[in-house]
């Protein structure tokens, strides 16, 4: 069997392939790619992953609501600390209670306590 090639130039070169090599080349080749697919796949899905994070950010959600469903990424205040939530949660899932909720930073001691004020984040 015939084999066509390039040199690099644009010139083409035809030389004989053996037919137990070609064999063997084509057994390594569905080899190498049976070993690499769940590869290429869990690379796609860390992508896909890193892109909604990336997407998603963080978001300010004000003072802690027991009524409220927070989404991973959603910061809260709640006595006098901020948390930030490191996967989704639903009602009554308060930081301090739940596994959901990450302090990212404490209240001192002697923190004055400031009236709360709505802040609109437009996205």
């Amino acid at each position: 069997m015939l084999e066509r090639t390039h040199d690099g130039n644009g010139v083409e070169h035809y030389a004989k392939v053996p037919n137990w090599l070609r064999t063997m080349l084509q057994t390594v080749g569905r080899y190498v790619h049976a070993q690499t697919k769940p590869l290429e796949l869990r690379i796609a899905k860390l992508e896909a992953q890193v892109a909604e994070l990336q997407e998603g950010g963080i978001k300010y959600c004000g003072v802690y609501q027991r009524a409220g469903v927070y989404s991973r990424g959603s910061l809260v205040t709640h006595n006098g600390a901020l948390f930030c939530a490191v996967k989704d949660a639903a009602l009554a899932q308060a930081p301090l209670t739940s596994g959901c909720w990450q302090l990212a930073v404490k209240s001192g001691r002697d923190a004055p306590r400031l009236p709360a004020k709505v802040v609109r984040v437009q996205s």
